[in-house]
C-alpha cells in the first residue's frame, strides 16, 4: 500500500493533467491523482467499472466499445462490429456482479453479453428497437434489457453460452410493457 502511495503522489493532479495534456477537468474542490487516460474519437457515451475494479469499459458515438485495463490503461478488448443497423450509439454497458461477462445494449436494436475471460460472444439479442440499457444479475445468468419500444424484459441465459451459432433463444422469464403504445 505504501508503494501505491508514493506512486499515485507522483502523478498530477487532475487540474494539472487537464493543463498539459489539454484534458478538461472540472473542479470539483477534492484533488484526484489522474490514473490514466484514454482518446476516443467521438464522444463516449457511457462508462462501466467491473465489479472487482479490473476493467473499465467506455462506449462512444464511433461505433466502438473498447475495455481497458483499470490498472494501467491498455486496451483489452473492443467491439467495433456489430450485427443490426443503425446509427453507430452504444447506450447501455454493464458488469455482471461476479465479473465474468460484460452486457452491452446498442442502438442497433441488439443487446450483447461477452464472457470478460475469453471475450467470447454469449449472447446476441434481438430486439424490437433501440436497446438503451442493460443489466445482468451477480454471475450473468440473467439479463434485463429496456429500450425504445417501452419493454422491460428479463432473458434467461441459463448457463449463458447461448449465441448466434444455431444455439436456441435466451427464454423469456419476464416482459413489461411500460406506458401506451
Amino acid at each position: 500500500a505504501n508503494a501505491l502511495a508514493n506512486a499515485a503522489a507522483e502523478l498530477p493532479s487532475a487540474s494539472e493533467a487537464a493543463a498539459t495534456d489539454d484534458i478538461p477537468a472540472i473542479d470539483v474542490g477534492v484533488e484526484q491523482a489522474l490514473v490514466w487516460t484514454a482518446q476516443h474519437s467521438a464522444k463516449v457515451w457511457i462508462v462501466a467499472v467491473s465489479p472487482d475494479g479490473a476493467l473499465v469499459a467506455a462506449g462512444d458515438y464511433a461505433n466502438a466499445v473498447v475495455v481497458y485495463d483499470a490498472a494501467d490503461g491498455h486496451v483489452v478488448w473492443e467491439k467495433r462490429t456489430w450485427s443490426g443497423k443503425g446509427a453507430p450509439f452504444t447506450w447501455g454497458l454493464r458488469f455482471s456482479g461476479d465479473s465474468g461477462s460484460l452486457a452491452i445494449g446498442h442502438w442497433d436494436s441488439y443487446a450483447y453479453v461477452y464472457d470478460t475471460a475469453s471475450w467470447r460472444e454469449r449472447a446476441a439479442i434481438k430486439r424490437g428497437d433501440r436497446v438503451y440499457s442493460v443489466a445482468l444479475d451477480k454471475t450473468g445468468a440473467h439479463l434485463a434489457v429496456g429500450g425504445r419500444d417501452k419493454i422491460a424484459i428479463v432473458y434467461a441465459l441459463e448457463d449463458g453460452r447461448h449465441g448466434r451459432g444455431g444455439a436456441a433463444a435466451p427464454a423469456v422469464e419476464m416482459e413489461v410493457a411500460i406506458g401506451s403504445f
